[in-house]
């Protein structure tokens, strides 16, 4: 959970950089929170979404600072994750990114 958190602490911080596993584990978490709060959501409000669109504005700002850091751990500038904009291939180039390997961190151990 200290993955997760320390994205919340940092959700101001454009500079410096993210591990490769720290990434993950937040991905995975937050996509875990994400799935029980869609039971919840479907339980409580039906097809209104109104938890999880909450939670989604609640992370956005955080993960648009965890993509630049992560970035920046590849060589790559902040602004690289614009690509995503573009349909189909966009999305799998930053996928791709986010899951190289670091070159400033040196996060080859992994």
């Amino acid at each position: 959970m200290n993955y997760y958190f320390d994205v919340f602490k940092r959700w101001r911080d454009y500079e410096g950089f993210t591990t490769r596993k720290g990434y993950w584990m937040f991905t995975l978490i937050s996509c875990i929170i994400f799935l029980a709060i869609s039971v919840v959501d479907n339980f409580l409000y039906g097809d209104q979404h109104f938890l999880k669109s909450l939670y989604i504005l609640f992370i956005w700002t955080p993960v648009i600072a965890l993509h630049c850091r992560r970035l920046h751990d590849v060589g790559k500038s902040g602004w690289w994750q614009a690509i995503g904009l573009i349909p189909i291939v966009g999305p799998i180039w930053v996928l791709i990114q986010l899951a190289r390997p670091g070159f400033v961190v040196g996060e080859y151990e992994d």
